[in-house]
């Protein structure tokens, strides 16, 4: 939870870098699509041409990933189609000042990510609460996605755009500054990999969108995933069933069972378990420390697709 309020208060720890929206939205877009609803049917709408800001590529995909689970869910019972759109406004200085947060902002280029959905909309009371802290239409909801990604879109110079209506749906609209500079080649994950053997893994992470993100890439890469909100529900499935799993990802900042409690837990239960920690930088020198432990590693939060697939191949390959 920490993580998300230093996001929200502009302190969460980004490395910016010149990051292709079309193709940031396009990878998300591919995983997303495994863990949506089956009445919903995601459209993803690619621009003809690059649109390139300077952002953190993890926090991008999380924020929208974040927006798309968000549509997703306001329309489970509803069913139809959810767009997202990726392209570039001019915007003068009026304008971009009024994004949210609004704030003075220059005039200019600005690329923009658009989740649009046809869910139960917001009233108007609802719209101007949707980025405070801890605010949440979810029975179980924390609160804290939109917070972050607010936090995020200011200190990298850009801002929301939100339009809703009671039965019409909702459209969030990302605005970020353009960026001239040239993106640099990076390494897409693999997803082709089919094991034959399909080890089970155990993901324990209490952010929906986070947990829906992984599952969807291990899924991708031939594993079978299964998921807990928490380090008490973890727990009692490995207990269940302690010789099934070949792996667990662990979140170091849930609620229930914070730190080092759930990987003690589930070393306590089977002892040679291979173990993956996840954290923020709250967390970092505890996760850095237990990952001098046998079968342990550590992943920082945010992270790349392609990083948490080899740091899984790496810790399940030596048992196949």
């Amino acid at each position: 939870m920490s993580r998300e309020l230093l996001a929200y208060a502009g302190r969460s720890a980004l490395v910016t870098i010149p990051v292709d929206l079309v193709r940031e939205v396009t990878a998300v877009g591919r995983l997303a699509r495994s863990t949506l609803p089956q009445n919903v049917e995601l459209i993803v709408t690619e621009a003809r041409r690059a649109e390139v800001v300077i952002a953190d590529r993890g926090q991008i995909q999380q924020i929208v990933l974040n927006l798309i689970i968000n549509a997703a869910d306001s329309m489970t019972e509803l069913g139809s189609s959810l767009r997202v759109e990726v392209g570039r406004s001019e915007l003068d200085a009026e304008a971009a000042s009024q994004l949210e947060p609004p704030q003075m902002r220059e005039a200019g280029s600005y690329c923009f990510v658009r989740v649009v959905d046809q869910g139960v909309g917001m009233t108007p009371e609802t719209r101007k609460h949707i980025f405070d802290p801890f605010f949440s239409t979810k029975p179980n909801g924390q609160g804290l996605g939109l917070a972050a990604a607010l936090g995020i879109a200011r200190v990298l110079g850009g801002g929301f755009d939100v339009w809703s209506e009671p039965s019409r749906g909702s459209r969030f609209t990302l605005y970020l500054p353009t960026s001239a500079a040239e993106v640099l080649a990076v390494e897409r994950p693999k997803l082709g990999k089919k094991l034959t053997q399909a080890p089970r893994v155990l993901v324990i992470d209490d952010q929906d969108a986070v947990r829906e993100m992984v599952l969807a890439v291990l899924v991708g890469c031939g594993y079978r995933a299964c998921p807990a909100t928490g380090g008490r529900e973890a727990v009692a499935l490995l207990q269940s069933e302690p010789e099934e799993f070949a792996l667990a990802i662990v979140d170091m900042s849930m609620p229930d069972m914070d730190g080092e409690a759930p990987f003690h837990a589930l070393r306590t239960i089977r002892a040679d378990l291979p173990v993956l920690l996840s954290s923020g930088f709250d967390a970092h020198e505890t996760a850095a420390r237990l990952a001098g432990t046998e079968g342990v590693s550590f992943l920082p939060k945010p992270y790349r697709l392609s990083e948490l697939q080899a740091r899984v191949e790496a810790l399940i390959t030596p048992l196949l």
